[in-house]
């Protein structure tokens, strides 16, 4: 079998500088049984997705082509732990340069894991997101558009046969999230657009300012014919048949409107719901 990797070579030995390596990137096809040299070479930078043109920027991110994960396990499992959790799996194991090094104090095993993969999702949130509920051990910092890593000279590698990884169900729980958060984020958008940006007001504390006189000279400033507590709300009425009432609210004898000064400038001005809001703190 084969796998999909970008790879760069380097001048030199460039470490932990991605950014000197922003152009030049291809793609190539990889036999699986050879991947091992490519992270046991420290003139080598790879990566499982592709960049348009071959420049690695996030706006150019494409994992159309993806068929394997690269897994960065800095701490909090040894080889012998994470050989256990994936034994049933086909696996490349490759200890980095900075195993058993100090690392901003702390010495432990630190490796990559890589496990070829189907049902790799192509939308990068849901990817990204599958990815930390499937596989919580991951280093966060990879987990970005431009996730790329260095080989190693010396690296230790252990190759294990089995299963291709699915990641059909972590998808799924990753797009059923996503859908959630979007639900609330909307949520809370809506209720910011219920505050009043002024005067910190929600809109149910502007409807307890209003009465009839405040509503009578909204209604005034729409160029509607008044008449005491009535106006006509429809052109081609003769007589003043929408009455408002003490606390503001109004209804039309002749037609069917029944509401507040809101629902008027809804329906009969197109106006939006922040539109209206300011207003009809105009008047009060």
């Amino acid at each position: 079998m084969t796998v999909n990797i970008s790879y760069n070579k380097l001048d030199g030995n460039i470490v932990d500088n991605y950014t000197k390596t922003l152009k030049g990137w291809r793609s190539k096809d990889v036999e699986w049984k050879n991947m091992y040299k490519v992270v046991c070479n420290s003139s080598i930078q790879y990566s499982p997705y592709s960049w348009k043109n071959g420049v690695k920027k996030s706006k150019q991110f494409d994992n159309s082509r993806q068929n394997i994960l690269v897994l960065d396990i800095d701490d909090g499992l040894t080889i012998n732990e994470v050989q256990s959790m994936f034994s049933k799996y086909k696996y490349l194991l490759a200890t980095t340069k900075s195993h058993m090094i100090e690392k901003k104090g702390v010495i432990c095993q630190r490796f990559r894991l890589l496990l070829p993969a189907i049902n790799i999702p192509r939308d990068a949130d849901v990817y990204f997101r599958a990815l930390e509920i499937m596989f919580p051990f991951n280093d966060k910092q990879t987990l970005t558009k431009t996730g790329a890593f260095l080989g190693y000279d010396k690296a230790i590698y252990i190759y294990n046969d089995g299963d291709i990884i699915d990641l059909h169900k972590g998808s799924l729980i990753a797009e059923e999230q996503l859908k959630m958060e979007r639900v609330d984020k909307k949520a809370k958008e809506i209720d910011s657009d219920l505050l009043d940006v002024r005067g910190g007001s929600s809109i149910q504390d502007i409807k307890k300012e209003l009465n009839q006189e405040i509503v009578l000279d909204i209604v005034e400033s729409l160029g509607y014919d008044v008449c005491f507590n009535k106006f006509k709300l429809r052109e081609d009425e003769n007589t003043h048949s929408c009455k408002v009432y003490n606390e503001g609210n109004m209804k039309d004898f002749g037609g069917d409107f029944v509401g507040d000064v809101f629902d008027l400038l809804y329906q009969h001005h197109g106006m939006n719901f922040k539109d209206s809001i300011q207003y009809v703190r105009r008047y009060l």
